[in-house]
């Protein structure tokens, strides 16, 4: 959401300067107005790329903010203010760039900004997920249980990366071992496969082989040079509006992962919209906030046409079908729900559905992996294996 600086004058006359997030300018403006701030300027915030801080690593590793997220949360949950729970957390912080930022997020909330536009203004320690989850635990009055639910997100996900990793391992040491610069000089010497007249033809397999091992090696720094093209091209497209929603409909059209994209999804749709439904949050809003937590635009542009639907007088489950994101199982029990009187349950419970299956089908794809990718070097171990064995054979057999 676009951030927005202002100047304005409190009640009491007091000149104060700040930032606000708002879809739209006039919005922006409005929310000022309502704070009872008299706005004297208020403008869309620029940031140049050399304002931007650039880290070779992520600043702050996955436990450190998983143990924070969980820190935090069980700090408001017992009564502390949250710019004393910050305080606390940083006194126990030692990554200084850390500390730096929690200190800035304290002052920034000292000064009138909400807690999620606070860390908003620091994307490189807080992903757009949390800041948004942050924003639904305010609207809700729930923060703690928010914090807690995204810390429990951070955490699986940590664990799942840490488990593929763990079973990648093996197949890439295996990739890696073999030495390839013997074949290259011995058998991949273009002389060997050029045709001589009287010669015996070496096998197709053999030529294609040495002919795609011959390119590689030679042309080396033009594939180098087109696969990095190709990458900032694509990384400069991604980043545009456009390309952020194409890709996120690309990643629910995978074979595989589009399911499991697509799961996830809709566990943090419902997830959220059962915590708004229940703190009686406006469903406009909570709409809009659920779109940004479920982390895929094409999610997040169906969830806005449901909102114009709502609009013209259609209810939730009516708003929600024929949406493409949207499965239809979710949109019958939404159905049901509604006629029920009880959609912060059913929410709940296509959420807990959503989650389990998540879970199962990572724990699957992690258990089809390493065979995957063992499987995947011993089809080219096996060329390899065949183009030197053929012509060593097609050779003895013409020799007898």
């Amino acid at each position: 959401m676009p951030a927005f600086v202002y100047v304005a004058r409190d009640p009491r006359g007091r000149r104060m300067r700040g930032k606000i997030e708002a879809p739209t300018l006039r919005e922006a403006a409005g929310k000022l107005r309502d704070q009872r701030l008299i706005v004297l300027d208020v403008r869309e915030q620029r940031v140049s790329a050399l304002d931007r801080e650039i880290y070779l690593a992520p600043p702050v590793q996955g436990k450190e903010f998983v143990f924070f997220t969980r820190q935090l949360a069980t700090l408001i949950r017992a009564g502390v203010p949250i710019i004393r729970a910050l305080t606390l957390l940083y006194e126990q912080t030692a990554n200084r760039r850390f500390r730096r930022v929690l200190a800035a997020v304290a002052e920034a909330l000292g000064s009138g900004q909400t807690f999620a536009t606070a860390l908003g203004e620091h994307p490189a320690f807080f992903p757009r997920f949390f800041v948004a989850m942050v924003r639904a635990g305010e609207v809700s009055g729930q923060l703690d249980e928010t914090l807690l639910a995204a810390a429990d997100f951070y955490e699986r996900q940590l664990s799942t990366r840490e488990e593929i990793k763990s079973a990648l391992t093996y197949p890439v040491i295996v990739a890696s071992s073999p030495s390839r610069r013997p074949l290259h000089v011995d058998v991949c010497h273009p002389a060997l496969y050029r045709p001589v007249r009287g010669s015996v033809p070496l096998p197709a397999i053999t030529v294609w082989t040495l002919t795609v091992s011959e390119a590689l090696m030679r042309f080396w720094y033009a594939w180098l040079g087109v696969g990095l093209f190709v990458l900032a091209g694509a990384a400069a497209w991604i980043r545009t509006e456009e390309g952020k929603r194409f890709f996120d409909a690309l990643r629910l059209r995978l074979p595989i992962f589009g399911p499991l994209a697509q799961k996830g999804a809709m566990a943090l749709f419902a997830r959220t919209m059962a915590t708004f439904y229940a703190s009686a949050v406006p469903m406009m809003e909570a709409l809009t906030i659920a779109g940004e937590v479920a982390q895929n635009r094409a999610v997040a542009h169906d969830l806005e046409q449901a909102k114009a639907a709502l609009r013209d007088g259609q209810s939730f489950s009516r708003a929600l079908g024929g949406r493409k994101t949207v499965p239809p199982i979710v949109v019958q029990m939404v159905a049901v729900g509604e006629e029920t009187g009880s959609l912060d349950d059913v929410l709940g419970k296509i959420s807990d559905f959503y989650e389990m299956e998540v879970r199962h089908t990572v724990a699957r794809l992690k258990s089809l992996i390493e065979p995957l990718l063992i499987a995947g070097l011993a089809a080219v171990v096996g060329v390899i294996m065949l183009s030197i064995l053929l012509p060593m054979l097609t050779l003895y057999q013409n020799l007898r």
